[in-house]
This record gives C-alpha cells, sequence and structure tokens, in this order.
C-alpha cells in the first residue's frame, strides 16, 4: 500500500489504496467542518485566524489557533520517527502499520467522545473550549497519514493538501504540452500528473461521500474513516 516510488513499476492495487487515503483525507476534513465549521488541515487558515484574533486583541483565542497546527506538525513528526526508526532496524513490514493504527485510534476516540457530548452538538459554530481537542484530533490524524503518503511517494504525492498537488499538475500540464523533454521524461511527467489528478478526486470523493455521510448520521460518521485506516493498517502489514 506505500512502499513504492514513481520508478518503480507500480501494482494498480497500490494506486488505489494511494487514492483511498486521499479519499480518507478528504473524509476527515468533511467531518471537521460539518461538525465545527473549521477545515482541519488549512494550516494557512490557522495562520491567518491567529493573526485576524491578534488584531482584535483575543490573546487566548489568537494562542489556541496558533496550537491547532501544531497537532499537524506534531503527526506529521511521529509518523517520520515511526517510519525512519523502522528504516533503521529493517523492519519494512512495520513501516507504516503502526501509523495507521494510531490514525484508526484517533478516529475511534473522535467518534466516541463525540456520541457522549463532550463537542457539543454536531454542527453547532466553533467553540474553542469544546472543539479544541476534536481539531486537535483531526489534525493529528491528517498529520500522520500525509508524512506516511508523503514518504512512500518520494515526497511527491501529498494527500491532506491540494493546494500543492494542483500547482505541481498545473507545471506538469505545461511541461507535458510544451516542454522540450526526452520522451521517457514526458511519460514520467504524464504519469505524475494523472496521480495527482487522481488524488485530487479521490480526496473530492471522500468529502462528497463523508458529508453525505455526516449530515445523516453526525459523529458516527467518523466510524468510516476509523475502519479505512484499519484496513491501511493491515495492507500496510501484509505488503510484501
Amino acid at each position: 500500500m506505500f512502499s513504492h516510488t514513481l520508478s518503480d513499476e507500480i501494482p494498480s492495487k497500490t494506486y488505489i489504496d494511494w487514492f483511498l487515503l486521499s479519499f480518507l483525507a478528504g473524509n476527515i476534513n468533511a467531518g471537521g467542518l460539518l461538525s465545527c465549521h473549521t477545515f482541519v488541515t488549512h494550516v494557512t487558515g490557522f495562520a491567518t485566524l491567529t493573526g485576524v484574533e491578534l488584531a482584535k486583541s483575543h490573546f487566548l483565542a489568537s494562542l489556541a489557533y496558533l496550537t491547532i497546527p501544531g497537532f499537524f506538525l506534531l503527526g506529521a513528526m511521529i509518523s517520520a520517527y515511526i517510519t525512519e526508526k523502522n528504516i533503521l532496524l529493517q523492519t519494512p513490514k512495520a513501516r507504516f502499520a503502526p501509523v495507521m493504527l494510531m490514525v484508526s485510534a484517533i478516529m475511534l476516540i473522535t467518534l466516541i467522545f463525540g456520541k457522549i457530548g463532550y463537542f457539543g452538538i454536531f454542527g453547532n459554530p466553533i467553540k474553542l473550549k469544546h472543539d479544541f481537542l476534536l481539531i486537535a484530533l483531526l489534525c493529528g490524524s491528517s498529520g500522520l497519514i500525509n508524512a506516511a503518503i508523503s514518504s512512500a511517494s518520494a515526497s511527491t504525492i501529498r494527500v491532506t493538501h491540494l493546494t500543492g498537488l494542483t500547482t505541481d499538475l498545473g507545471i506538469g500540464f505545461i511541461r507535458t504540452l510544451f516542454g522540450k523533454h526526452p520522451p521517457n521524461e514526458i511519460k514520467k511527467e504524464q504519469f505524475r500528473s494523472f496521480l495527482r489528478l487522481a488524488t485530487i478526486l479521490s480526496f473530492i470523493l471522500g468529502s462528497f461521500l463523508g458529508g453525505m455521510i455526516y449530515l445523516q448520521v453526525g459523529y458516527l460518521g467518523f466510524s468510516i474513516p476509523f475502519f479505512i485506516s484499519i484496513y491501511g493498517a493491515y495492507a500496510a502489514y501484509n505488503e510484501s
């Protein structure tokens, strides 16, 4: 599911698994947006909110918004630590499975806490006292996922952020259409463009289907990313 680069002969199942992780990221983002009216992987947005709250002299809120992206960073660092540690220990089968198990645990905690009412009513406007932990959990899980797939794809694919992917997609289109590159380089660029476009579409599909489910069942919708991450751990552990 994970351990491939764009120079490998990648099985079609691996493509599907990569896109499934983008679907997962879109689903988590939709859950965050619909549960408390905020995106969970929008680091730029949280930086903006930090500045705006500072301008309003809301220092505590500003600090809270500044802290939230730190959980994304923490998730990415934990994922990288586990990945690099297992490379050094020469245990490739355990390389990404623990990361996905951590994501599944976070999703389960989110589901349980949501159902017992700790995060308040699903769909209410954001209240940092209630929603800080929710956003922190979702940001942390997104950092774990993003770092894992970034490491697996040699930093070519980001599944939680589409701005960079869209930029790379535009550059790839121009290189393919107007660049004077050798045929094998053009073929590689076409493949990268396909992979990026499919990742974007998978994210949108995850947001769409996730949105439909969250609107119907509220916090129970986090059971979908829970089961997907369990599958991700199983697939990562059993890959050759």
